[in-house]
């Protein structure tokens, strides 16, 4: 997420009054519709609810082969089967998983003392108030343009042509997961575009009101690949046994894991390196975009013209910021001059800085080009982002300037801390 913009909910308690799933063997199940309808009311048996739910087929054809989001009614009418029938609305809810009406999360992997079993019910618990939340009306949230369905579906192809590339299985983010709202909802306090991946409403919310086209798709690229890299919850009981849940992995990024006294504790590492991976990767996107492309070529070839005529009197900007055919956008000085609106400037400058530093005292390294060679690394850490693997890159850095200096590195917390390492190596 733009460093703008904490996640504030780094913490959720898991409250005893959600609704819990169990394992249950899907058999005896019907799949025809009306069966399936009928086989609902009948287990209801003898009951008033019973009554309202055979009026409404529509409703639980939704569980079959419903559209996602469903209609809110169906929600509603789960939670009223629960209250009447928890065993019923429990199998309901895996099998909703089951036939894939629940939408996919961007993690699968949970941290802490649960069985499998448990864990698996936690996966489809989530899954389901994911799939909830879509139904929902946000505040200051408004409708998209073409346009910007487009730019969404670009995000969603790129992303996933890349975990594919690095053997993860693809997922398609729903248009309702990217919720465009006012940048005052945000805390837009610079006037530059923000967004931000919520790992547990599993949602993107960004601002891009006022803003060019080129920047807006940067951004939902940007956003898009902190949904779709690699995710990791942690869960654990407090001393008054409490249960609770928290981020452990996003991305690079790794979240300190909480103690059993609770409380905020939570610190993260690798951050900086994770942000300066993820707009790498947006800005890379980009520039593969034709210039030839029906709908951005336009705004993609007078952003790489633009970029080209800024670098070529700016050669050390360029070493950089590695790529000198796209830049997120300009901003126009007083004086008719163009500067570089670039996201995560700073971090991007620090990884090359420590590509170069790698380059300089691996012997190994200064074997191949160094253009070569700054692609290697880079690679290394854009596979670790989707599978979650960072220990070859953390290998070869503690290979490289000694042990134990990549964990020293990945718990400094701000660049400038980090910049000042790299150059004590």
């Amino acid at each position: 997420m733009p460093k703008h913009e904490q996640n504030s909910q780094d913490s959720v308690e898991v409250e005893s009054a959600e609704m819990t799933t169990r394992a249950s063997p899907f058999e005896h199940i019907p799949t025809e519709p009306k069966a399936f309808h009928d086989w609902i009311v009948s287990e209801l048996g003898d009951s008033e609810l019973a009554e309202r739910v055979s009026q409404r087929p529509d409703l639980t054809r939704e569980l079959l082969e419903g559209e996602i989001p469903p209609a809110k009614g169906l929600f509603e009418l789960l939670y009223e089967i629960r209250r009447t029938n928890s065993e019923l609305a429990t199998t309901l809810v895996n099998f909703a998983a089951h036939t894939e009406r629940l939408l996919p999360l961007s993690y699968s992997r949970i941290e802490g003392r649960l069985s499998e079993e448990e864990k698996n019910d936690e996966l489809i618990k989530r899954r389901f108030f994911a799939t909830q939340d879509l139904i929902k009306v946000h505040p200051l949230e408004k409708e998209k343009t073409p346009l910007e369905q487009a730019m969404f579906e670009f995000a969603n192809t790129t992303t996933n042509s890349l975990r594919e590339h690095y053997g993860q299985q693809p997922f398609v983010v729903d248009p309702a997961q990217i919720r465009l709202v006012a940048a005052r909802s945000l805390s837009d306090e610079i006037g530059a575009p923000i967004g931000k991946f919520n790992m547990f409403s599993q949602d993107v919310k960004v601002a891009t009101e006022g803003k060019e086209d080129r920047m807006k798709l940067n951004l939902v690229t940007h956003e898009m690949f902190h949904f779709k890299g690699y995710g990791a919850m942690q869960f654990w009981d407090d001393k008054n046994g409490g249960k609770h849940v928290a981020k452990l992995r996003m991305g690079l990024t790794v979240y300190k894991p909480y103690s059993k006294e609770g409380g905020s504790v939570l610190d993260s590492y690798l951050n900086t390196l994770n942000e300066a991976v993820t707009e790498e990767l947006a800005n890379r996107a980009m520039a593969s975009i034709p210039v030839d492309h029906p709908l951005f070529g336009e705004f993609v070839k007078a952003n790489r013209e633009k970029a080209q005529e800024y670098f070529s009197g700016n050669s050390e900007e360029q070493e950089y910021l590695a790529s000198s055919e796209w830049v997120a956008g300009f901003a126009e000085l007083e004086d008719g001059t163009s500067v570089p609106l670039a996201a995560y400037t700073e971090e991007r400058r620090m990884m090359y800085q420590l590509f170069g530093r790698m380059i300089d005292r691996n012997p190994s390294l200064k074997e191949l080009p160094i253009v070569e060679v700054r692609e290697r690394l880079f690679g290394m850490l854009a596979e670790a982002y989707f599978t979650g693997n960072i220990l070859p890159f953390g290998r070869l850095f503690n290979e490289t300037f000694g042990r134990g200096k990549f964990r020293e590195f990945g718990h400094l917390q701000t660049v400038e801390e980090q910049r000042a390492f790299i150059a004590s190596l």
